[in-house]
């Protein structure tokens, strides 16, 4: 039974899409590796079973020996079609066994190790990212007016300063984000975080219409702050359906956050009567023009002990971190 041309079409295709997957995507897919891999050993098994030329031939004589198959291994079959029948099972294993078993272990033995070495080399690379970012200094407040809210230790090691917009999607996840990374590095690092609404009501730089509640979230953190809840009213904020919500009005926003500061046990009058003040609209202001001195392009934004941190990733902050601490050790 010949196999044609098809077997040797296949291994081709199968090239082809392994350079697309390696080059354009840059990823390996294990099951498709494994289906390469088939394509292979198919060609090869072809090498080796030769007989009819013919299409319906080939397609006759295949069935035939597949269905023969059983009978063989039995010993039941004649030993004319012992041969094909071998080999029928030979490559019906071998489908088998390359598309059940090898993604698996392509996956553990070499996507997954290939994966977790990348991971490491964009780690190293966020460290020297950050080592060679241009050193900035800080100037926080402690009271008044100008506060800014930090959580951590004074003189932790590691100063973490985030500018952040609590109605940009990517600001909420990576706070959220943060969190464990945080409580890993308990009592190690201070996080301060700096206002940058991406809404014209408030930032200037602002000029279509983009987060249209932003600055009134950006007001209710810091009114908060007043009664001591700066972080609990920031975490209300962030998992707030009305802000991540395009057609929510920002009389639906402010009512919930009044929710909120009733459900935080915060004073809602005094709550309220600081949000209609606009009082910290120089702080916030302030917050937007250090930002733009810095460069801040878009949230969320941060800087480590001064430094600018380009590209966001657990791993990247966490090696970061180690570097910090490896450098100035605790006792």
């Amino acid at each position: 039974m010949g196999c044609g041309r098809n077997p040797f079409i296949s291994v081709l295709i199968s090239i082809a899409l392994f350079t697309v997957s390696k080059v354009a995507i840059g990823s390996l897919c294990p099951v498709c590796l494994s289906t390469y891999l088939t394509c292979i050993l198919l060609l090869i098994a072809c090498h080796f079973w030769r007989g009819s030329d013919t299409f319906g031939a080939r397609i006759r004589s295949g069935m035939a020996a597949v269905l023969f198959s059983p009978l063989i291994l039995l010993g039941l079959g004649g030993p004319a079609k012992a041969a094909e029948a071998r080999l029928a099972s030979l490559s019906l294993l071998l489908v088998l066994s390359t598309t059940l078993f090898l993604p698996d272990f392509l996956f553990v033995q070499f996507i997954k190790e290939r994966g977790e070495l990348r991971k490491s080399e964009l780690a190293q690379q966020a460290v020297a990212n950050w080592r060679s970012a241009e050193p900035v200094t800080f100037d926080f407040k402690e009271e008044g007016l100008e506060k800014d809210h930090s959580k951590g230790p004074d003189q932790a090691l590691i100063a973490v300063a985030e500018f952040s917009d609590f109605e940009c999607p990517s600001c909420r996840i990576f706070y959220f984000m943060l969190e464990p990374l945080l409580e890993e590095y308990a009592g190690k690092v201070r996080l301060t975080l700096l206002n940058y609404p991406l809404d014209k009501s408030c930032n200037p730089g602002i000029h279509g219409d983009f987060h249209k509640s932003a600055c009134l979230a950006a007001f209710a953190t810091r009114c908060a702050g007043e009664q001591g809840e700066f972080w609990k009213m920031a975490d209300y904020i962030f998992k707030m359906e009305e802000l991540d919500a395009p057609e929510a009005s920002l009389e639906e926003v402010r009512a919930a956050l009044l929710h909120g500061a009733e459900a935080l046990n915060l004073d809602r009058q005094a709550f309220d009567e600081c949000l209609q003040s606009g009082r910290h609209a120089a702080k916030i202001a302030s917050d937007i023009e250090l930002g733009n001195r810095l460069g801040v392009k878009g949230t969320p934004s941060l800087w480590i002990n001064g430094r600018k941190v380009e590209v966001l990733t657990i791993q990247g902050l966490r090696s970061i971190f180690d570097e910090i601490l490896k450098a100035k050790p605790t006792n």
